[in-house]
């Protein structure tokens, strides 16, 4: 949005900074269009489901005991999460509800979407989607049949006159998009997803709320020890790839040296570059320096009334790299709090599971070398996302598609390339009797009437995204000749990974 207005600064300017190259590269080329880099990234969180384990256990699933030495989870719960099928899902979701407890929390429209994770790729790498061959009807219809039976099973009602919006009766405390206290408080479900992003989060309420128990001094505030893990999106099949996924939030700088006609930069002031350089290199400390890291883990805020400490995402730097200052004996002066791991990247993962303990399965320090002491999903999605040694070849999807052009100019509005496909629990019902919404008999029928429709839209939209962004960058950036100064519909430095790997 920022660089269809003209407002980014060229941020490649920087790549030959120390501080610019400790970047993950794949995370910088979620930015970069065109050889024009318009952001950095500051924070990313992985996204996926979350699990009760207790629940689990309670309703005979599977049982999660730990090592208590070694805090290892049992190797039946290591097969479960290797083999967690969306028929795995579905099954568990169904065992573990009953009139006091349900299997999910909410059905979200994109369980099915980062399940896909080969047509995600299609369109990351091609910009288009191909929904009419025979497998992929076979496989999409399957999922949306899973899906419309979730509908059962939910804390939500899931009718012709609330579609996740209305609490079944027997949950009392439940409210929309209070899914964390629904979740974690009352444990009103198994699962836990509409919020998928909520690692963090989860950890943070848990703790925030047990320190408040502790400075209660009359005794009736009780302690949450609900035992809870973080898993990849369940696979299409048993021999299917899982993805998993990440969300990337990106900065954007002002350009205050414009390009003008003739091609060349004109700042504004004669401070404009001296701006334009602090604001990038303060950015890039924030997000990847080891004192920076240090500083925002220890960070106090304060919201709905809790205090919470530590402001830390997963790490954004490459595996194994330090700066040239923690190297360089000369330097040896400056304060290193990252000293005594072999990287910056160990380090603030060993801080984040400090903040967010609530994923350590022992009194131990976070054993991030080996992996041991930490829930198995969660091992098995940072796997996902960044190729732990010894575990295996799985793929990360970046499933924070406002990173790709996806909305077009629509009369007076804005329309979203994927609005058909991510409306579709009410978007092809019948008018007058309402059948056709998610979970009622004619549901499955009306989203593959529409498939063709829809493979159709995306494609021919996102054509017109990419098309209109260049436009937009013609407009703003070019040389004396008045020719662009990039293609941005050369996606090469974008796609130029195996897959989607974070390496």
């Amino acid at each position: 949005e920022m660089l269809q207005r003209g407002f980014n600064l060229d941020l490649s300017e920087y790549s030959d900074s120390d501080y610019f190259n400790q970047y993950n590269e794949y995370l910088l080329s979620r930015f970069n269009f065109g050889g024009f880099q318009a952001g950095l990234p500051i924070a990313m969180d992985p996204w996926g489901i979350f699990v009760n384990l207790d629940a689990l256990e309670d309703f005979g699933i599977v049982n999660s005991t730990l090592d208590k030495d070694l805090g290892e989870p049992s190797d039946e719960y290591k097969e479960w999460v290797d083999n967690f099928t969306w028929k795995s899902f579905v099954d568990t979701v169904k065992r573990t509800n009953n009139e006091n407890h349900a299997g999910l929390s909410k059905v979200y429209p994109n369980f099915v979407s980062y399940s896909l994770g080969s047509l995600f790729n299609q369109y990351m790498f091609d910009g288009t989607v191909d929904l009419s061959s025979p497998e992929i009807i076979e496989t999409v219809k399957q999922l949306i049949e899973y899906e419309s039976e979730l509908a059962q099973y939910c804390v939500y009602k899931y009718d012709e006159t609330s579609v996740g919006t209305v609490a079944k009766d027997q949950f009392t405390n439940a409210a929309p998009w209070a899914g964390n206290r629904n979740f974690v408080e009352d444990e009103y479900c198994t699962f836990y997803g509409e919020a998928p992003w909520a690692i963090d989060t989860l950890s943070s309420y848990i703790s925030s709320h047990n320190a408040k128990v502790a400075e209660d001094t009359t005794g009736t505030m009780k302690p949450l020890d609900t035992k809870i893990d973080y898993l990849p999106y369940p696979k299409v099949s048993d021999d299917a790839d899982s993805y998993s996924g990440v969300g990337i939030s990106g900065l954007t700088f002002g350009n205050l040296c414009p390009v003008g006609e003739d091609g060349r930069e004109h700042c504004a002031t004669a401070t404009s570059q001296l701006e334009m350089d602090v604001a990038a290199y303060f950015a890039m400390f924030m997000g990847l320096d080891p004192r920076a890291i240090e500083s925002r883990s220890k960070v106090q805020y304060v919201f709905d009334g809790r205090t919470y400490t530590g402001d830390l995402c997963l790490p954004l730097s490459k595996r194994g790299a330090k700066f040239n200052w923690q190297e360089d004996d000369a330097y040896s002066h400056i304060p290193d709090p990252a000293e005594e791991f072999d990287d910056n990247w160990q380090y603030q993962m060993s801080l984040w599971f400090d903040v967010y303990d609530l994923y350590v399965t022992n009194d131990q320090p976070a054993d991030v070398e080996n992996f041991t002491n930490i829930t198995y999903g969660l091992v098995q999605m940072l796997d996902s996302i960044y190729m732990l040694d010894g575990y295996g070849d799985d793929y990360v999807t970046c499933l924070n598609y406002w990173n790709e052009p996806v909305n077009i100019p629509d009369g007076d509005g804005i329309k979203d390339i994927f609005d058909q496909w991510q409306t579709r629990f009410t978007a092809y019902r019948n008018e007058e009797t309402n059948d056709g919404v998610l979970g009622t008999p004619s549901y499955v029928s009306n989203v593959l009437a529409q498939l063709s429709a829809i493979e159709e839209d995306i494609n021919s939209t996102s054509e017109i995204a990419w098309e209109f962004l260049q436009e937009c960058v013609d407009s703003y950036y070019y040389d004396e000749n008045m020719d662009s100064l990039y293609n941005v519909l050369d996606r090469t430095n974008r796609n130029s990974y195996e897959g989607s790997y974070l390496n």
